[in-house]
């Protein structure tokens, strides 16, 4: 009778793993799908490709192994993994969505002064959310955050108005969408890299050119930022930039701006920036 029951334990576990096992590739399936559809759905100037993926059926959440994005003529780069935290696959395309990166390599653009190690690093971290609404046309852009430990960390939020998401992803980049700047913030946080330069003496020198740069232009915007950022330099902390108009400011007429009058764009936008000492 002993025996039996043991049988029956052995048997019922063997079961287990096997269903598990199915559940395990039904899932890595469904997500295969659902990124190969997602990556046929770019636009023509974007190529993306992948060496793996999986679903965590705890989490519920799609890992991408080796994935690598391009745009045209630019450096791709690639990514060690991506983690889609969450995703709308109600809508298409999804009304909210929220990425994970993990280990980050890539070359800069012809012409960029920042050395090429300088932009791989296999503990640096991506994150990107956003929740659109369309009856609104409203697009908040609720966390862009690029996270390099022991340099710093910056972080974006935007919100757009009347802005189409679908338009926006079939429009080819060079053709304008007519959405508006509602608000933006950006915010870098040094975690070592600006401090070292300040201990080494090699910040110092860099104020007398931001105030040069900034007496350049007849607008209290550019003088505070100048006052904000020779703060930082002096003490590495965090700088913080906020845009909050009292109307949303379309891109075309940002656009038309910085090619007449670029220095008046921060007044546009009520821009400040400003050192943050926490």
């Amino acid at each position: 009778m002993r025996w039996r029951v043991w049988q029956g334990v052995v048997l019922a576990a063997l079961l287990l793993v096997v269903a598990g096992l199915a559940v395990q590739a039904w899932a890595n399936r469904e997500g295969r799908q659902a990124l190969d559809d997602a990556l046929d759905g770019l636009p023509a100037e974007w190529s993306a490709d992948y060496e793996e993926a999986s679903v965590n059926l705890w989490t519920r959440r799609l890992h991408v192994f080796g994935l690598t994005v391009g745009h045209e003529d630019q450096p791709p780069l690639r990514v060690d993994e991506l983690v889609v935290v969450d995703l709308d696959r109600a809508h298409s395309p999804p009304r909210h969505m929220r990425l994970r990166a993990i280990g980050l390599h890539g070359k800069p653009a012809e012409g960029w002064p920042v050395p090429a190690a300088a932009w791989s690093d296999d503990s640096a971290e991506w994150a990107f959310a956003y929740r659109y609404d369309p009856e609104a046309r409203s697009l908040q852009v609720e966390e862009f955050r690029l996270t390099v430990p022991g340099r710093g960390w910056a972080v974006g939020r935007l919100h757009l108005t009347r802005f189409d998401l679908e338009e926006t992803l079939t429009t080819h980049a060079l053709s304008l969408p007519e959405f508006e700047v509602a608000g933006l913030t950006l915010r870098y946080r040094d975690q070592g890299f600006f401090r070292r330069l300040a201990d080494e003496g090699r910040t110092e020198p860099m104020i007398p050119l931001v105030q040069g740069w900034a007496a350049r232009f007849d607008e209290p915007f550019f003088l505070e930022t100048a006052e904000a950022v020779s703060l930082f330099l002096r003490d590495p902390v965090a700088l913080e930039l906020q845009a909050q108009p009292t109307e949303p400011v379309p891109l075309l007429d940002l656009v038309a701006m910085a090619m007449v009058s670029p220095e008046a764009i921060p007044a546009r936008l009520e821009a400040r920036v400003r050192a943050l000492r926490e």
